[in-house]
């Protein structure tokens, strides 16, 4: 131990009472994180959307500091790009399954730096979130993590609020203070994200047909991969600056591609067949992925 070591192993004229006083000190400091993308970021940002792969540079980024599963990756980030698309039907929401500790949370905490708008939400009313709307007090084009989220018939009726791939805004019927009747809509569109030990036990899957499902890794290999990655970054640092950089670059490119609402024409759309026409939620998804 620290206590146990003579003070010239830490070199001339060190003391443990120097050493914690100068730690407080660097404490007080601001920390060196960038608060926000500049302009320098937005134009390579722009570089890359003109001249590059957008989707390889965000997929290549967040595997940076998340090792392997490059396909959870690719399809989080589908997902959230989606809430930029015209129609909310069009909306991709995905659904993390696998045991606890295997990096559920891990991989959508390491995609979701790649966008500016991102909220947890944790289980409450799901009335109490139209009148967040109403307040303009809710995100839009961005991402909604549920971490864990329970299977009460309370926190399902928010995530069925939010998953609504109708046409038409979720809406809410309610009187004012004067009793007159008011009708509540949610305008904003958001991919949902969310993490689970098992799927949800809904009222025959409705609730499970609004997501992509996807399980992590489990396997050995990739326990071998993070322990390394661990030690790499919680250990000896890693690289984290250049890594914010890139992650600046990766906001303003997702900010960019959903700056304008994108059309899409699949024009070979007819010659599809879906394999079980009788889930018509299944294809409406595999087309909002093409």
């Amino acid at each position: 131990s620290l206590e146990n070591r003579k003070e010239k192993d830490y070199g001339e004229g060190f003391s443990m009472k120097k050493g914690l006083d100068k730690v407080k000190e660097e404490m007080k400091e601001e920390p060196k994180v960038i608060k926000s993308y500049t302009d320098f970021h937005k134009a390579k940002a722009e570089k890359i959307a003109k001249n590059g792969n957008p989707l390889l540079f965000l997929v290549e980024t967040v595997a940076k500091i998340h090792s392997r599963e490059k396909d959870s990756i690719l399809l989080l980030l589908l997902s959230g790009l989606s809430s930029g698309l015209y129609k909310r039907q069009f909306t991709i929401h995905t659904m993390a399954v696998g045991s606890s500790g295997k990096g559920k949370t891990a991989v959508m905490d390491s995609t979701s730096k790649s966008f500016t708008k991102v909220q947890r939400i944790t289980s409450s009313s799901a009335k109490s979130q139209f009148y967040k709307s109403e307040k303009g007090a809710m995100i839009d084009k961005g991402i909604l993590v549920f971490d864990e989220a329970e299977n009460s018939k309370d926190a399902q009726a928010l995530e069925r609020v939010y998953t609504n791939m109708t046409g038409g805004n979720p809406s809410h019927e309610t009187v004012d203070k004067e009793g007159k009747f008011k009708r509540i809509e949610i305008k904003e569109r958001n991919a949902v994200w969310r993490n689970s030990v098992n799927p949800p036990e809904d009222n025959e899957g409705q609730l499970c047909n609004r997501y992509i499902m996807f399980n992590v890794d489990e396997s050995s290999t990739q326990d071998y991969i993070v322990y390394k990655h661990q030690i790499d970054k919680l250990a000896f640092g890693g690289d984290e600056i250049k890594e914010l950089e890139d992650f600046k670059v990766c906001q303003a490119l997702t900010d960019l591609i959903k700056e304008i609402p994108i059309k899409v024409f699949i024009p070979f759309a007819h010659l599809i067949q879906p394999s079980r026409k009788s889930n018509r939620r299944s294809f409406p998804k595999f087309l909002s992925f093409i």
